[in-house]
């Protein structure tokens, strides 16, 4: 297994509390004219959990070309796409910062930047001008149900109301085909 950027603890307020780091990457990925590179985010979380954070595409040098696109209060099951539909060619990187959100259930002081943002699950793909998927890149650092772990797959319901439907784990990557095809996120009913 490759080596992943390792989540960060801060001190807040003197107070300590257990983040992942605020700001999260994909890998750097070439872009072409007439190619569109898609960054898209759904949150996993219950639609009691909210989650805010800004999305842009930067360059190698960390220059933002697209956005940034503030998203508030994204609840559980809401999604949101940032679009970069490129004009030159350029080696760009999908871009999350998170906005400090605070968590009542932690004492006075204390601050969880990713509250609301653990089950924030991001895909970032390019496509040609026929929408065909050219390539589909991970994420580096993303926060998990689990403080301090990032999350590789996530479970979805399979052919939901068919006589094929079955609970899939898939990994982060493929969920967006997946729910573009009828899939729903989360274990099937009958599980």
């Amino acid at each position: 297994m490759k080596p992943l950027k390792t989540f960060g603890v801060i001190a807040i307020l003197a107070s300590s509390s257990v983040l992942a780091d605020p700001a999260a990457n994909s890998g750097l990925v070439s872009v072409f004219p007439g190619q569109t590179a898609n960054l898209h985010v759904v949150n996993l979380a219950s639609d009691t959990k909210t989650c805010s954070f800004d999305l842009s595409f930067i360059d190698a040098a960390g220059v933002t070309v697209a956005g940034p696109l503030p998203v508030a209060n994204l609840a559980g099951d809401q999604s949101a796409t940032l679009q970069y539909p490129a004009t030159s060619s350029a080696a760009i990187r999908a871009h999350i910062d998170f906005e400090p959100q605070v968590n009542a259930s932690l004492t006075l002081g204390q601050a969880d930047l990713l509250n609301g943002c653990y089950r924030l699950v991001p895909t970032f793909e390019v496509t040609d001008g026929t929408s065909a998927q050219v390539l589909n890149t991970r994420f580096y650092g993303m926060p998990s149900p689990e403080k301090g772990k990032r999350l590789d797959k996530v479970k979805i319901c399979h052919k939901p109301n068919s006589p094929a439907e079955k609970t899939l784990e898939i990994p982060v990557a493929a969920l967006k085909g997946h729910v573009g095809h009828g899939d729903s996120v989360g274990e099937c009913d009958d599980d």
